[in-house]
C-alpha cells in the first residue's frame, strides 16, 4: 500500500510538473466597441508572447504591470480558461470623460486626466456623451490633463449636473477666462478658474428666476461675486 500511495503521488507530481511546461496560446479581446485606444499595440504587445508556459504565469503581475504602465488607458487585465490551453486575455479601456480640441486636433481624455488615444490621428467619436473643450492655451502636460485643469473640468461637470436647464455644447478655455456653452448658443462667462463652484450656484438660481428670458440672452457673465452681467441678443 506506501508503494501504490508513493507511485500514485510522484505520478501526480509528475503531472504537476509536466503540465507547468504547457505551451499556451494567448489571445485578446476589448470590453469596448470605440476605436479611440491603441488597440492594435496592445493586442501586438500581448501576441508577443502568444505563447508561453503555464510556469510562465507566475510572473503575470509583472507583466500586466508592465502593459498597464505602457498604456495607462487600460483600467484592468483579466484572464479567462474557457477552452485551455488558450487563455484569453480580457483589456477593460478606461472611459472617455472629455474630448480636448486644440488647434484641430481633438484628443480623448478619462476622468483622471489620462491621454485615451495616444499616437492615433483618427479619433472616433465615442458612443456616450462626453464634455467637449476647445482651447487656446495649453491644458496637457506629459500626456495627461494638468492637475488644476482637471480639478476645475470636475467642478464645471458636477455642478452642471445641477442644471437642468442648461444642456452643455461645450468648454471654452482662453488665458484667464472659462465659458461654458449651452446648445442653444447661450455663453455662459465664468472667468478665472477660481470660485468655480460658487458661480455655477449663483447660475443656478439666475436660471431658475430668469428661465422664461433664456431665449432672448446672448451671454450672462457671473464672474465677480455680487452681480450678473447679461448682453441680449441684438
Amino acid at each position: 500500500m506506501p508503494g501504490i500511495k508513493r507511485f500514485v503521488g510522484l505520478t501526480l507530481l509528475s503531472l504537476i510538473l509536466y503540465s507547468g511546461f504547457i505551451r499556451c496560446q494567448l489571445s485578446t479581446t476589448f470590453t469596448f466597441k470605440e476605436a479611440f485606444i491603441p488597440k492594435n499595440s496592445i493586442r501586438r504587445d500581448i501576441h508577443s508572447i502568444k505563447n508561453i508556459r503555464i510556469i510562465q504565469f507566475l510572473n503575470w503581475p509583472i507583466m500586466k504591470k508592465e502593459l498597464k504602465r505602457k498604456y495607462p488607458m487600460i483600467e484592468s487585465i483579466s484572464l479567462s480558461f474557457s477552452s485551455f490551453p488558450k487563455i484569453n486575455v480580457e483589456i477593460e479601456a478606461k472611459k472617455p470623460w472629455v474630448m480636448i480640441i486644440k488647434e484641430n486636433t481633438p484628443l480623448v481624455f478619462s476622468d483622471d486626466g489620462v491621454l485615451l488615444n495616444k499616437n492615433l490621428v483618427d479619433v472616433e467619436l465615442p458612443n456616450e456623451k462626453i464634455m467637449i473643450v476647445n482651447s487656446s492655451v495649453e491644458l496637457i502636460e506629459h500626456g495627461k490633463i494638468k492637475q488644476g485643469v482637471l480639478s476645475t473640468l470636475h467642478t464645471i461637470s458636477e455642478g452642471l449636473l445641477n442644471l437642468p436647464l442648461f444642456k452643455l455644447q461645450q468648454i471654452l478655455f482662453s488665458q484667464d477666462n472659462i465659458q461654458v456653452v449651452e446648445s442653444n448658443g447661450l455663453i455662459v462667462n465664468l472667468g478665472n478658474s477660481s470660485d468655480i463652484q460658487d458661480k455655477l450656484v449663483k447660475l443656478k438660481y439666475f436660471l431658475g428666476k430668469y428661465r422664461h428670458n433664456l431665449d432672448k440672452m446672448q451671454l450672462i457673465d457671473i464672474q465677480f461675486s455680487k452681480r450678473v452681467i447679461i448682453k441680449s441678443k441684438q
